[in-house]
């Protein structure tokens, strides 16, 4: 039983060591988040492709579904598909 005791003791020891927290079990202060001004514009401009993108797929997609449906516009259909996608991609991305 003094075997297991010690393998416990050994993986808590590694897991404090992989989290760097010190031996007295102090926790390391944070460090200083960038700028949110930044931030949000750094974000923005990283979803901006990706959600223009998902929006693309889901216009094409929902499109070439209304396309074939005989009592549907399908460019209606597209265009909220676009916006929507585009959107909910968007949003989805910036609240990260």
């Amino acid at each position: 039983m003094a075997g297991a005791d010690d393998d416990i003791e050994k993986l808590l020891r590694e897991v404090e060591g992989a989290l760097g927290t010190g031996s007295a079990g102090a926790v390391q202060p944070a460090q200083s988040a960038p700028s949110t001004q930044k931030a949000t514009t750094s974000g923005f401009s990283e979803a901006l492709p990706r959600a223009t993108a998902v929006g693309v797929v889901w216009g094409v997609g929902v499109g070439g579904v209304f396309f074939v449906l005989p009592f549907v516009h399908s460019i209606s259909g597209a265009i909220g598909a676009f916006v929507t996608g585009f959107s909910v991609s968007l949003v989805g991305r910036l609240r990260r």
